[in-house]
């Protein structure tokens, strides 16, 4: 049981990691999300200064045969355009 809740707590934490580190990005604006979009090879759009870059790196089909796009999510730096990662991001491919 202590296994388990150390486990939780590890994981808990590093939710929030991911969170925080994309909480500056996010303030600015966002990705678009790319739901209903027909999963595209790549999309970029610019929200609050930023512009987003998003690339698939892979499609996948679910048991309900519905297919999923994972993206690779990067904004760059607007005074730089230094590419800084975000976490990936999954849509559904309609």
């Amino acid at each position: 049981m202590r296994k388990k809740a150390q486990l939780a707590a590890v994981t808990l934490a590093g939710g929030m990691l991911a969170l925080t580190m994309s909480t500056s990005a996010q303030a600015a604006g966002g990705p678009t999300n790319l739901t209903g979009k027909g999963c595209p090879s790549s999309y970029d759009n610019n929200s609050g200064g930023v512009r987003w870059i998003q690339t698939l790196k892979s499609k996948t089909q679910s048991s309900t045969q519905r297919w999923y796009g994972l993206y690779k999510v990067v904004y760059l730096k607007p005074n730089t355009q230094e590419p800084v990662s975000q976490p990936n991001r999954e849509y559904a491919c309609w």
